[in-house]
């Protein structure tokens, strides 16, 4: 078999994977404030997403995928209620996708035991560009929710820190 077809074989059937896996990884482990999370001081407040990579002009060309496997499915496309509740559900989600994007990202790692360095390399490149659009909406998004909800008042340390 072509090792084009094994690569692109490997990477359809491990991001299928990942994607269904990550539907059961428990709320609490993706709390927003946890380490991989939380936001950065770098990102200031959302500001970077919007003035360097423009995010608000693209992110609603992005498909949706929350909904793909049934299990435990949210959708993300869209905002349907401000309620303090849904807020925080939707802030759980983003965490759920932006680490099923950074595995799929990772998933270049494995190939190095099968393809050249230049095809690893040529992996990377993929997968890291295809994700990244998902990682900054998902990061985007929750800085954004996190802020509704410190501005309604919503009690943030009994909401996500356990």
């Amino acid at each position: 078999m072509d090792l084009l077809v094994i690569n692109i074989l490997y990477l359809i059937i491990f991001a299928l994977i990942i994607g269904y896996v990550v539907r059961f990884i428990p709320d609490n482990i993706l709390n927003p404030y946890n380490f991989l999370f939380r936001e950065r001081k770098w990102e200031r407040e959302g500001r970077l997403y919007d003035r360097v990579f423009r995010v608000k002009s693209w992110k609603k060309y992005l498909p949706e995928g929350g909904e793909f496997y049934k299990v435990n499915a949210f959708n993300k496309k869209y905002l349907s209620s401000t309620d303090p509740e849904y807020l925080k559900r939707f802030a759980i989600e983003t965490a759920r996708a932006e680490l099923t994007h950074i595995l799929l990202v990772l998933l270049f790692l494995p190939s190095i035991f099968w393809n050249t360095l230049q095809n690893v390399f040529y992996i990377f490149i993929f997968t890291f560009s295809v994700n990244l659009p998902f990682i900054i909406v998902q990061r985007y998004n929750r800085i954004r929710f996190l802020r509704i909800l410190e501005e309604m008042g919503y009690p943030i340390s009994d909401t996500f820190r356990r």
